[in-house]
């Protein structure tokens, strides 16, 4: 595991929706200035490009407060725990729904229950799929 800095727009993204409460919640940790207490992101390497494994929303606000870089825990996919196989998927499938980078999350921040009927039950359905 490495600590780094990087360029939030080299980070793919493995959430495709954001929750609106989260990001409103990390909005309002920005607003209040306390920013510098959130953890760092996860991310992981696949196929050569960092994937932002945890910490999607967190990295979308920064983004969103122009910030250009963000610190990241780098951490190999194989010890990522049981969801490599969807963390490699989403990775590899997300440039066909128009997810290269957090700027393009931006249109895609669903209410509580649509981000859990939309995003997080077909995540359970694909890792059905693919173990």
């Amino acid at each position: 595991m490495a600590n780094r800095v990087v360029s939030i727009k080299s980070l793919r993204p493995n959430n495709w929706f954001l929750n609106k409460e989260k990001v409103e919640a990390i909005r309002l940790i920005w607003r209040k200035g306390q920013q510098d207490f959130l953890p760092p992101v996860l991310a992981s390497e696949i196929d050569g490009q960092l994937a932002l494994i945890d910490g999607n929303t967190r990295a979308f606000v920064a983004w969103e407060r122009k910030q250009k870089l963000i610190s990241i825990v780098l951490k190999d996919i194989k010890d990522i725990g049981n969801h490599g196989n969807l963390y490699k998927t989403l990775h590899r499938k997300g440039p066909e729904v128009g997810i290269l980078s957090v700027c393009d999350l931006i249109e895609r921040i669903l209410e509580p229950q649509d981000y859990q009927r939309k995003w997080i039950k077909f995540c359970e359905d694909m890792l059905t799929k693919i173990q």
